[in-house]
C-alpha cells in the first residue's frame, strides 16, 4: 500500500470477512505519507502483519513474496474489494489442481467505469500473453513452492508492467497459469492509479516484455539465424519479389509456390520472417523453392521489413507482396519490368482479386467484393487521417493502365533507385498506413501511381490478422504522415481527430513522436527539398472520387453563403483568434478570395478598425 487511506479500511474489511479464515494478512507499506499506517494499527486482528518499507514499489512487492508464510499467496491491491468467497474459491481450485501453479480470475469494475474483466479463461499460453497481459494481478493466487523454486521476483526494469513480466517469466519456467471462471474482486478504476499516471512508461515496458517473450518463443529460429546470416547473391535477373511475413504458417510457401509456377526461376524471391513465434517450420516449407530467407532478430513490422528487403535487393526492380497471395499468368513479370524500364519515377499497383478460404481450406472468390481500381484517401472526421478506401470507379475504361491516387492490397512494384530516393517507408512503425504514405510521396515528388489492370494477383483476405496490430503505433504512423506531408491546417485536423478518438493512444503516439523528433525533422527537410507538387494536387485527386468526403465538400460549398450570413449576424463581442472577432476577420478574408468580391475584405478591415 502507498497513501491508500481513502480506500484502505474498505479493502481490509473485505479481507477479514472472507468465508475462508485460515490466512495471514501481510501488508507492506511502501513509505506512505498519509495516515495509512494508523488505519492498519487501529485493527486488532492477529492475522494482520504489517511491514514498513521505504518508498520502493518493486522492492515492496518482492518483500511480499519473501515474507509470505502460507502455502499459497493471494495478491491484493489496497484500493480494491474482495468478494466474500474469493479465498475459498481460489484455495479450493489449487488444492484440487496440483499441476496448476498460478491462477487468475475475473473482476467486476467499479469507480470511474463499470463492467467486468475476464480475459482468456482456461490455461494461459505464451502466445496469448504475447498479445497482451491477460492476468488481472489483484485476482491471482500463487503456489509459493513453485514461485520460490523458479526464484521468481518482480523486476525494477519493468516497473508499471512488472506483473506482466512476472507472468511471462513464469511461463518461460514452464509453470502452469490458469484463469478460472469466477469473479473474485471488485476492481476500482480511478485516474489516480499507477497505470493511469505513468501510461507511457507502462507502454514502453509492456513492449519490452513482449519483445523478450517473442525472442524466447522463437529461440530456435534465432539460434539458426545467428549462424546463417543472409545475403542475396549477385544476379542478372531484373525483379526481386519481397515477402515479409509474421505467423502466416503454410500460406508463405503456398504464395511462393504460386510465384514459381507462373514465373519459373526468372525472379529472385526474398522472404523476411519478422520474428514469427507460432512454432511453424517455415524454412522446411520453403526449401524446394530456392528463396533467400531472412530472420529478423527484432520484430520490425511490415514497413521496416519492406525497406530492409529493398536495401538487400540486387535487382533494379522489386515487387512487394503479402504472404497470402496467388498468381494466374506467366506474363506478369515481363509486364512489370517493361513498364518500370520506361517509367522509373513510378509506383505500380497490380489489380486485386479478392479471395477467401472456406471451411475445407479451399480458396474461393469473394463474390460480394466489387471490382476495384486502386484506392483513394478520405478526409473526414469519423476516421483517422490518412484513411484509405478502395476505389470502385474505373478512370480509363478500355485501357490496360490508369493513374490512381493510392496503391492498396499489397502487390506494388517500383525501381530500387526511386524507392531509395523517396526514402521508402522511413519512419513508420510496425503496421499501418504504408500504402498511403508511399503513394502521397510519389505524387508530391512528381511521379505517378499507376494501376496495371492486366496484372491480376489474388489476395486472401481474413477476418483477423494472425498477429497483434498495435493501436498506438498505428496512431503514431498517422501523426507522422500528417506532419511530414500534410499542410498545417490538415495536420492540426488529423491530430484533433486522433485525440478525440482515443486520448490514451494519442498521448502515447505523441511521446513516441517526441522521442523520434530529430529524425522526423530531418525527413521533413529532405522531403521539402525533393517535392515538386503542392499538396492541393493530392487533395483534389482524392476528392475527385465519389464518396462521403466529396459529398461533404459539395454540401459545404452549397451552404457557404449561408455560413457567411450567419457569421456576420452573430458577431462576437471579444477579440479572440479562435472564436472571436479575429476569427471572423480570417473567415471574411478567405470568403473574399473564394467569391472574388472585394467588399468582404472591406468588411474585414471594418471589424479590425472598430475592435475594442
Amino acid at each position: 500500500m502507498y497513501n491508500s487511506a481513502a480506500y484502505l479500511r474498505e479493502c481490509i474489511d473485505s479481507i477479514l470477512n472472507q468465508t475462508f479464515a485460515d490466512f495471514e494478512l501481510l501488508i507492506v507499506d511502501d513509505g506512505s505519507t498519509d495516515n495509512s499506517i494508523e488505519i492498519i494499527e487501529s485493527y486488532h486482528d492477529d492475522r494482520i502483519r504489517l511491514i514498513k518499507n521505504v518508498h520502493d514499489y518493486i522492492g515492496s512487492c518482492n518483500i511480499l513474496l519473501e515474507e509470505a508464510k502460507g502455502r499459497y499467496m493471494a495478491r491484493m491491491d489496497a484500493d480494491d474489494i474482495m468478494k466474500p468467497e474469493r479465498l475459498a474459491t481460489e484455495y479450493a481450485y489449487l488444492e484440487e489442481h496440483p499441476s496448476v501453479d498460478i491462477i487468475g480470475a475475473k473482476a467486476e469494475l467499479f469507480g470511474d467505469s463499470t463492467g467486468e474483466i475476464g480475459l482468456c479463461l482456461g490455461k494461459v499460453s505464451a502466445q496469448e500473453m504475447l498479445h497482451a497481459n491477460c492476468i488481472a494481478h489483484p485476482t491471482t493466487m500463487m503456489r509459493m513452492e513453485s514461485i520460490r523454486r523458479c526464484r521468481l521476483l518482480y523486476e525494477k526494469e519493468f516497473i508499471y508492467a512488472e506483473d506482466y513480466r512476472f507472468w511471462t517469466r513464469a511461463l518461460q519456467h514452464h509453470l502452469t497459469i490458469v484463469n478460472i471462471d469466477a469473479s473474485v474482486i471488485w476492481y476500482r478504476l480511478s485516474s489516480s492509479q499507477v497505470g493511469a499516471q505513468h501510461v507511457y512508461m507502462q507502454y514502453k515496458n509492456t513492449k519490452l516484455v513482449q519483445s523478450e517473450l517473442s525472442r524466447w518463443m522463437s529461440r530456435e529460429e534465432e539460434d539458426w539465424a545467428q549462424k546463417n546470416p543472409c545475403s542475396l547473391p549477385k544476379t542478372d535477373k531484373l525483379l526481386t519479389i519481397i515477402i515479409p511475413f509474421l505467423n502466416e504458417r503454410e500460406e508463405v510457401a503456398r504464395t511462393v509456390k504460386s510465384i514459381r509456377e507462373t514465373t519459373g526461376d526468372s525472379v529472385e524471391i526474398l522472404v523476411i520472417n519478422d520474428q514469427s513465434n507460432d512454432g511453424y517450420r517455415y524454412r522446411e516449407d520453403l526449401k524446394e523453392f530456392h528463396v533467400s530467407y531472412v530472420y529478423n532478430h527484432q520484430r520490425l513490422g511490415v514497413a521496416a521489413s519492406r525497406d530492409l528487403g529493398v536495401r538487400m535487393c540486387k535487382t533494379p526492380y522489386f515487387l512487394l507482396l503479402d504472404a497470402h497471395m496467388r498468381f494466374y499468368s506467366s506474363s506478369w513479370v515481363q509486364r512489370i519490368v517493361d513498364y518500370l524500364k520506361n517509367n522509373d519515377r513510378c509506383l505500380l499497383c497490380c489489380q486485386t482479386k479478392f479471395l477467401s478460404k472456406n471451411d475445407r481450406d479451399e480458396i474461393v472468390l469473394l463474390k460480394e467484393c466489387p471490382q476495384t481500381y486502386g484506392a483513394y484517401l478520405q478526409f473526414h472526421r469519423d476516421k483517422y487521417l490518412p484513411a484509405t478506401t478502395w476505389n470502385e470507379q474505373e478512370g480509363c475504361p478500355g485501357h490496360l493502365e490508369e493513374d490512381i491516387a493510392v496503391v492498396l492490397g499489397a502487390g506494388y512494384a517500383a525501381s530500387v533507385r526511386y524507392w531509395k530516393y523517396l526514402k521508402g517507408l522511413a519512419g513508420l512503425r510496425y503496421y499501418g498506413s504504408d500504402e498511403a504514405y508511399i503513394s502521397m510521396k510519389v505524387w508530391l515528388e512528381g511521379g505517378r501511381c499507376v494501376l496495371l489492370k492486366d496484372v491480376v494477383i489474388g489476395h486472401i483476405y481474413r477476418e483477423a490478422a494472425p498477429y497483434k496490430i498495435y493501436g498506438e503505433e498505428e496512431v503514431y504512423n498517422d501523426l507522422l504522415i500528417s506532419y511530414l506531408l500534410f499542410p498545417l491546417p490538415l495536420q492540426c485536423y488529423a491530430r484533433a481527430i486522433s485525440m478525440q478518438k482515443n486520448r490514451r493512444s494519442y498521448y502515447i503516439a505523441c511521446m513516441i513522436f517526441k522521442e523520434n523528433l530529430r529524425r522526423i525533422i530531418s525527413l521533413k527537410k529532405y522531403y521539402h527539398r525533393i517535392f515538386r507538387q503542392p499538396f492541393s494536387m493530392v487533395w483534389k485527386m482524392n476528392l475527385s472520387h465519389d464518396g462521403p468526403d466529396k459529398n461533404i465538400t459539395i454540401n459545404l460549398l452549397k451552404k457557404i453563403h449561408e455560413y457567411n450570413e450567419f457569421t456576420l449576424s452573430h458577431l462576437p463581442s471579444h477579440n479572440g483568434l479562435f472564436d472571436g472577432k479575429m476569427a471572423v476577420v480570417i473567415w471574411l478574408s478567405h470568403y473574399a478570395s473564394y467569391t472574388k468580391e472585394n467588399k468582404w475584405f472591406v468588411e474585414a478591415n471594418t471589424i479590425l478598425k472598430f475592435r475594442k
